[in-house]
Parts: C-alpha cells; sequence; structure tokens
C-alpha cells in the first residue's frame, strides 16, 4: 500500500469536532495538596488539576555519542540499570515518576505531611537528585565500567518549583473497534515544569542545577553557587551544585566513578555575547533579504535603461543601508550586552579584561560604521569600562572613565567615588566635575559629601 496522499473528509470533520469540544468548553480546576493526581484520576475533558509540585529532570549527557558507539544490547542495559537507579531514588525520596522520554525522566514531589522527614516538595527533589549523582557515580558507573569496557555515564539534572497544572490528552480507540487502543497521557501544563527541563539541559555533567523557590526552603545553602546560562537567547538564573554527593553510611568505602565528559569551559558572558550575536545576525539576514526583494521589484518596474541604472543605484543604497544597519544592530546588541553584565563581578573576572576591552573596541568599530560618534559611544560605556578597570585593578583607567561618566551623566555612585580615589590617587578632575554639577543632581551633592569628608575638596 502507497503513501496515503489525500485526506478523507471524515477525517477533517472528526478532527474538527474534537477542536471545537476543546476549544469552547471551559477550564475547571480542581486543588490537589498531598497526593499527585494518576492518568486513572483525570478526564478526557478540560477538568485539571491544579496544585504546588517540584518537578526534577534528568538525563544522560552525550546519550547519542554513547549510542552510536556501543552495542545496541548493551545500550538495553546501560537504560535499564540508569533508569531502575533514577526510579528508585525519586521513589525513596517521596516523588512519582511520571514520564519517560528516550534517556530523560521526570519525578514530580509534592507537599507532604507535617509528620514526614522531608515535608517539603523542594527537600524529596533535592534528596532524589543528591541520590541520583551519589549512585550514578558510586553504583551505576562502577559497574558500567567493569563490566562493558569502560563506558560511564554523566547526568545533568534541574528542579523548579511552583504551580503546575494536570490534564490528561490524547485520543480515545474507536467504539466500533476493541482493535484500536486508547492512547492518551498527562500533560504537566505551567512554566515550572519547563523551567525544570531547561535546567536540566543547561546542567554540566553531575551537576544539579535549582531555582530560587527551589532553594528557599533548604536547610542548607553554603553549597549552592548562583549562576546564570543562557539557551535559545534567554537568560536563566539559578543555583548549581556539582558532585553533590550524600555521606555514606559506614561499611560502604566506595570510590566515585566518574563519566569523563567536557565541563562546558565558556564564561556566562561569552555564551551570552554568543546568543545575542546570533540573534542580531538572524535580524541582519532578515533585513538583507527584504532589502533584495525590493531591489528586484523596484528595478523590474522601470524602465530598461533607467532602471538599470536606477537599480544600481539603488542596489548600492541599499547596500550601504544593510552594512549599517548591520553594524547598528551588532552594536545595540553590544550596548545590551555590557547592560545585562552590570554588577555580575564573578563573570566579568572570569572573561578577563581583554575581552572587554575587545568588546568595547567593537563597539566603536560599529558605531562608526553607522554614524555614531565616538563621544557618544564612550559616554554610554564609561560606567561600565570603570567599573571593569576597576575590578582588574587598573584603577587610572578606572578613574578616567569615571571622570567622563560623571561628566555626562545624571547619576554618579558616592560609594565608588572613595573608592575610586583611595585606589587611584587621583582626586581633582573629578572634584572639579562634581562642584560644577553639584545642583544638577542630588547625587553629586552625596559625592561632595564623601569628597569634604576625605579631605578632597579644597
Amino acid at each position: 500500500m502507497g503513501l496515503k496522499e489525500t485526506i478523507d473528509g471524515d477525517e477533517i470533520t472528526s478532527a474538527q469536532e474534537a477542536i471545537k469540544r476543546i476549544v469552547e468548553q471551559p477550564v475547571e480546576e480542581l486543588l490537589f495538596d498531598n497526593s499527585i493526581p494518576t492518568i486513572a484520576d483525570c478526564s478526557d475533558s478540560n477538568r485539571v488539576f491544579k496544585g504546588r509540585l517540584s518537578i526534577l529532570f534528568v538525563d544522560i549527557r552525550k546519550s547519542t555519542d554513547l549510542a552510536d558507539n556501543t552495542d545496541p544490547k548493551t545500550m538495553v542495559k546501560v537504560y535499564r540499570a540508569f533508569m531502575r537507579l533514577v526510579l528508585q531514588c525519586v521513589r525513596y525520596s517521596g516523588g512519582f515518576t511520571r514520564q519517560f522520554a528516550g534517556d530523560g525522566i521526570m519525578g514530580v514531589f509534592a507537599e507532604g505531611d507535617e509528620g514526614e522527614v522531608m515535608p517539603s516538595s523542594q527537600e524529596k527533589a533535592v534528596s532524589a537528585a543528591r541520590q541520583m549523582v551519589t549512585l550514578i557515580d558510586y553504583c551505576l558507573n562502577p559497574a558500567l565500567d567493569g563490566s562493558f569496557d569502560g563506558i560511564r555515564i554523566g547526568c545533568g539534572i534541574g528542579v523548579s518549583t511552583g504551580e503546575v497544572m494536570i490534564t490528561k490528552v490524547g485520543m480515545r480507540g474507536r467504539e466500533a473497534d476493541d482493535a484500536v487502543e486508547n492512547e492518551m497521557g498527562v500533560v504537566w501544563a505551567g512554566s515550572v515544569t519547563n523551567y525544570a527541563s531547561k535546567y536540566c539541559s543547561l546542567a554540566q555533567s553531575g551537576e544539579i542545577f535549582i531555582d530560587a523557590e527551589t532553594l528557599s526552603v533548604l536547610s542548607e545553602k553554603s553549597d549552592w553557587e548562583e549562576t546564570a546560562r543562557t539557551k535559545g537567547g534567554k537568560l536563566f538564573r539559578g543555583y548549581a551544585w556539582r558532585n553533590a554527593y550524600c555521606e555514606l553510611p559506614e561499611g560502604f568505602a566506595l570510590v566515585p566513578c566518574k563519566a569523563e565528559i567536557e565541563v562546558h569551559k565558556e564564561s556566562f558572558a561569552q555564551d551570552i555575547m554568543k546568543e545575542l550575536r546570533s540573534e542580531a545576525m538572524t535580524l541582519v539576514d532578515d533585513i538583507a533579504a527584504k532589502s533584495s526583494e525590493l531591489a528586484t521589484a523596484k528595478a523590474a518596474t522601470e524602465q530598461e535603461q533607467q532602471a538599470a541604472a536606477s537599480a544600481k543605484e539603488s542596489d548600492e543604497r541599499e547596500r550601504r543601508s544593510v552594512r549599517a544597519e548591520k553594524y547598528r544592530n551588532e552594536y545595540e546588541v553590544i550596548k545590551k550586552f555590557f547592560s545585562s553584565m552590570w554588577c555580575k563581578n564573578d563573570a566579568i573576572k572570569a572573561s578577563g579584561l581583554r575581552f572587554w576591552q575587545e568588546m568595547l573596541d567593537r563597539a566603536y568599530k560599529c558605531a562608526s560604521e553607522c554614524g555614531i560618534s565616538e563621544e557618544s559611544v564612550t559616554d554610554y560605556f564609561a560606567m561600565y569600562m570603570s567599573r571593569t578597570y576597576y575590578l582588574f585593578e587598573k584603577y587610572e583607567d578606572a578613574y578616567d572613565m569615571y571622570c567622563h561618566h560623571a561628566r555626562c551623566d545624571s547619576w554618579i555612585s558616592y560609594y565608588f567615588v572613595q573608592g575610586m580615589i583611595e585606589k587611584s590617587g587621583h582626586w581633582i578632575a573629578l572634584r572639579d566635575i562634581v562642584k560644577s554639577r553639584i545642583d544638577d543632581d542630588d547625587s553629586f551633592g552625596e559625592a561632595a559629601a564623601v569628597l569634604k569628608k576625605m579631605g578632597k575638596w579644597e
């Protein structure tokens, strides 16, 4: 039987009627507390269960590469052992496993009773995550490494906490045909599920990545490192802990066996800049394509000789316009990037001073190509670069940039004034600027108070 190329009218009607029922039927919310609804509890309607959960996602890093280079029968054993271990961790922590997707698993955790050892959904989810990290490196990997010629796996784990809606989706079998099965499932709707999945994909091998709501109730927060990462042009903030092993009981002298998977080496600054530049280049391509279409259409409507000359001139204008727009777009991206990095001292230092100087040089280049003055560039970036130079102990450069910022901006940090003078040893130029602008803005009065206190006013 060949490929079906025509859809039946009955099939179209069936789809239309089903969609109409779903779209027109109101959504009815049923609250749940400690018990998580199963697929049997849900009805094939717009009746949804709503409640607060912690959602955990875990998957194997570079599983495609592993499968491509491993015998299929061996992979069956790897996957089954991994799934068994993860389910145990979820279940023993008071959660339930609700989804399997390839080598990924979703665990869900509801609030517990006050009498439980771990009453909060967050504590349950983090406990499960830590057990997974521990058992993968202490139990699973040693077994795989010894049985299958050095195979080891690394996993990333993401956890998010908040409100979730649970609804049944799918299609029932045909009443006239008992051989057609019901194909139904449950969807966990809401941003919490999406964030948990994103955090999982952003986590490095052997790392747990959680959101602020999950961290909020944990009794011990010191091991979690605040971090920010990007995916698909969006910034995700959270807290990460790598190798968050549980304590082993007495009598178990085990040694961790970690997967040798390369850890992401790029700094957060370089990572987000890649995303922003990609976004900018997409916009530039769209502009260029539209410009080309307009030039072609215009040339086709004019007289042959005049059209040729006009099209050539138009093409040249369009090329200049596209070039300028390209540089203007990149300039705006760089501005946005510097703004997004404000006060992220660890990320700034991790990228190195050379990176920031090159970014500033690129900003001047882009501005020049699209008609923005050099003075305007310095006006905008002065405060950012002043702080950057300060972090890298280039205090004289920081002072010069800060003076420029004080001349052109309506805001000045009086806390920064004191540190700048103490570190650079310079103060006269900054004092004169503050004196000239003291009536313009209250912050300059505060800066003047600092200068007077330091004996740098006269």
